[in-house]
Formats: structure tokens, sequence, C-alpha cells
């Protein structure tokens, strides 16, 4: 099949929408219509051909899970009716399961799940390359390593959001008490302190910074890296917290900028200081981790609102797997990752 030119038309076209304010895709001839539609949807292939995957299913010491349900998604087929393709499949007592069918799309994903393991996250990839009517490599393995549910233990989890009691200085949170030191809150001890500060002129416009402090001798926080095969699974952090490597404070920086075309706002992080997984420690023996997810929103007039989420261990060890039905602020609704 001959590749179709026609991009530069789809985007001279998509420019014009821009600019005018005006949706000019129902009007379009139908090949430019296919053309915009191979453009969002990515990875448009020459025809419709046949794949053959076995996807390997393994622990974390290389064994092989059998009975797993692996899957196997690829990408919306074209313009065909019969839609995205899902295949699901049990693994044998090697921990394999073999999937077939046909794609006009290079993109794929797959997963595994089994009960006593945590499931993996979707994995993507692509096929290398298109020959007699076969992606390549045929019988092409991918391989998804299962991490085990081994000790999940109640924890304090919560979520911090809104604004700081002091801008621009130190508050103190009690991570136990899930609530702000007084005389701002019910709080007695201060594991965190947090300062954040901002500079606004409008809400597209603005800068600033947020610090974790953390006071006494030994305590302080960790930069986690996932390994590999952490990744691929829903459970990224490690079983147990690092006895060394805590520091005592570190801070984020965040900027919004008006782009040039005034059409969009556009965030800019330290990059250089912008860790995904985060591991603490507090009151010398109590460990946690806090979540991915760490939000800076300044306020026109330098008011700083923060969100993040945190666990904490109570029994004194360093287990990091928490238990989501046994979250020790009983009377919280939300449900939160282990």
């Amino acid at each position: 099949m001959q590749r179709l030119e026609c991009m530069p038309v789809a985007n001279e076209i998509i420019r014009k929408d821009i600019k005018g304010g005006t949706t000019y895709i129902a009007k379009l001839p139908i090949l430019v219509m296919v053309c915009l539609l191979v453009g969002i949807f990515g990875g448009y292939a020459q025809g419709e051909s046949q794949f053959d995957v076995k996807v390997l299913v393994s622990d974390e010491k290389g064994a092989g899970v059998a009975d797993a349900q692996a899957e196997f998604i690829w990408r919306w087929s074209g313009l065909r009716s019969e839609g995205s393709g899902h295949l699901k499949a049990k693994t044998d007592k090697t921990g394999q399961a073999s999937f077939t069918g046909k794609t006009n799309f290079k993109e794929y994903a797959y997963k595994a799940s089994k009960n006593g393991f945590y499931p993996s996250d979707a994995i993507t990839g692509v096929f290398d390359t298109q020959s007699d009517g076969k992606w390549e490599p045929w019988e092409k393995e991918l391989k998804v390593i299962l991490r085990p549910v081994k000790k999940p233990v109640p924890m304090y989890v919560k979520t911090i959001q809104g604004q700081l009691p002091m801008p621009g200085q130190w508050s103190g949170y009690d991570l136990k008490e899930g609530d702000w030191v007084t005389p701002h809150g019910q709080g007695k001890v201060s594991d965190i302190e947090i300062k954040a500060k901002g500079e606004g002129v409008r809400y597209e416009n603005f800068r600033g910074e947020i610090t974790l402090r953390f006071p006494g001798t030994g305590n302080g926080i960790l930069v986690h890296t996932p390994s590999s095969h952490e990744s691929q699974s829903t459970y990224t952090w490690p079983y147990e917290a690092p006895v060394s490597g805590y520091i005592r404070e570190m801070t984020w920086k965040k900027s919004r900028t008006p782009n040039p075309s005034g059409n969009n706002k556009v965030d800019h992080y330290d990059e250089a200081n912008n860790p995904r997984h985060l591991v603490i420690r507090v009151r010398g023996s109590l460990y946690g981790k806090i979540d991915p997810e760490l939000k800076l929103v300044t306020g026109v007039k330098g008011q700083a609102f923060i969100k993040f989420t945190y666990y904490l261990n109570p029994d004194k060890t360093r287990n990091l797997e928490y238990d989501p039905a046994r979250n020790l602020f009983g009377n919280s609704s939300a449900t939160y990752a282990p």
C-alpha cells in the first residue's frame, strides 16, 4: 500500500482552525479526514497485519507465575468498526500466555495479575516492522514481573490540602493527629514543618516554592528511585524503608508564565529536584512515605495552597506496605493505594 502524503494539508487546516476559531473538520474531504485521524491516533501502518506475541509472567526471583491473568491490548484498528482489541488468557505452568490477532497499529500494551501479587501496571510497546502481512518479530516475547503482597499493615494515611496557616513561615504538622499543631490545629508534635511562599501577578503569571523540614536528630526525607520491575507494578515502593540516607529538608520550586501566544498557561518545575517517591522518618523510629503527587499553588496575594498525601506506619518497623482496608484515620472515606 502506498503511503498517503497528506499531513501538510491537515496541518494547514488545523492552523486555520486555531487562528480563526472555526471548526472545519466536518467539511474536509474523506482523504484528509483519514489523515487527521491517523495523526490523532498515531502509529498507522500500511495495512492490517497479523501478530503473534507471548506474555511471560514471572516473580521477582525469575520463576514463572502459573495461572496468572495476562492481557494484551492493541490500538483502535483504523476506520474499522471492531474498535479496540483486548485479549485475556491464563498463563501456563511456565508463566506463558500466547496472543494472536490483527491490527493496523504498531502500538500495544500488556499487563498481568494474580491473587497474592500486586497487579502490574499497563506496559506499552511497539512492534518493529511489517513483513508479508505479519508484525515482526513473530512470536515476540513480552515480560511482566509481578511483586508479591507480603505484609500490609495499618497506617495513618491522609491528603494534606489547603492553605498554610502562616504563609512564608514554618507551619508544623502532626502526622498521627492529622492536623496542624496548636494554635492552628489539634496537633501536638511537629513531625513535618512546611513553608511555602509565592509571588503572583495573576493566576497565569506567578512563582513559588515549598520546603518540607523534619525536626529532630535522624529524622528526614529521601528519594526512592523505583527499579525497572518496581516501575511495572502498581506497588512501586520498597517493602522496607532504608536505614540511612535521610536529609533534613527538601525544596520544590514552581512557576507559571503566560504562553507567548496567549492561549495556554505553562508550568515549570525545578527538574533537578522534582522527585517522584519520597520516604520519610519522624520521631526517631517511625517510617512512612509521601505519594508522588506534591503540588504547590500560589495565590495572587502570596498565599500558598499545598497538596500531598502521606503514609505513616506507627508500629516502629520499617514496613512501607500499606493495607488499604486499614486506614488508622477511621473516618476517612478516601481510598488510597498500598
